[in-house]
């Protein structure tokens, strides 16, 4: 499930960073179990296919990094099946592995914006940017713009450029005037993000925010989702139009 996907369907009761002590031998080590939860319930709008009997129930999803995940895998092995880490002299050890863990994943995630900034290559001359806008170019224009939000499949880069042509934004220039002129603050306060909207997530919001109704109907056809009129409906709301 896409994360626009799960905004549109499910409301967050509970959205929080939780790192936490396991329950069952948490007097013997500060070891810590950490990841993103989330509480959904189940919305009576957009309700997905199939839970229209289970509206207003909740469930949790919990959202972890691969060494997260890796580190929850290896914690459980050496905690419920061996007697390694029951001792007062062991806990230092889980303690130190599980900060140089977090540690490395902040790292990663600085590597990750460095190498997207780095890898940016955004056409200089004017005949360049004269060109039809291609999804290789929108790309480009929008990790220079959006550098801290992530970047989207190949075929949704193309999907994205059928969406902005529909709206005569055909050239590499006025995709770049429509980015640079956006009020991205706005759209992300309004949305309310629960994670780093993807670019073409967030540009999907930009383009009805700015296109309102004309958007909707003109695109609500476009793609594979066949309840896109509604997420659009659903959505505009929350930008503040009717």
């Amino acid at each position: 499930m896409t994360e626009q996907e799960r905004n549109s369907q499910f409301g967050v009761a509970i959205n929080a960073h939780v790192a936490k002590l396991t329950e069952r031998h948490a007097h013997l080590s500060a070891s810590l179990t950490a990841a993103h939860h989330l509480i959904l319930e189940v919305s009576a709008d957009n309700t997905p296919i199939g839970c229209a009997g289970c509206i207003g129930q909740r469930f949790e999803v919990q959202v972890k990094t691969v060494l997260q995940h890796a580190w929850a895998e290896f914690e459980h092995d050496i905690r419920y099946k061996s007697c390694w880490c029951h001792t007062a002299r062991n806990r230092p050890s889980f303690t130190l592995a599980s900060g140089l863990l977090e540690l490395a994943d902040n790292e990663f995630v600085k590597i990750h914006q460095a190498v997207a900034r780095e890898e940016v290559s955004i056409p200089g001359d004017a005949n360049s940017r004269a060109e039809p806008i291609t999804s290789d170019a929108l790309a480009e224009v929008l990790l220079a713009e959006l550098p801290d939000h992530p970047r989207s499949k190949k075929e949704q880069y193309d999907w994205l450029v059928n969406l902005l042509n529909v709206m005569n934004i055909t050239t590499v220039e006025e995709a770049m005037d429509l980015v640079g002129s956006a009020d991205w603050n706005f759209v992300r306060e309004r949305m309310d993000y629960k994670f780093p909207a993807g670019h073409v997530r967030i540009v999907d919001d930009l383009l009805l925010k700015e296109f309102g109704h004309q958007y909707m109907e003109e695109t609500k056809a476009l793609g594979d989702d066949p309840a896109r009129a509604s997420k659009l409906r659903f959505r505009l709301r929350k930008l503040g139009s009717s």
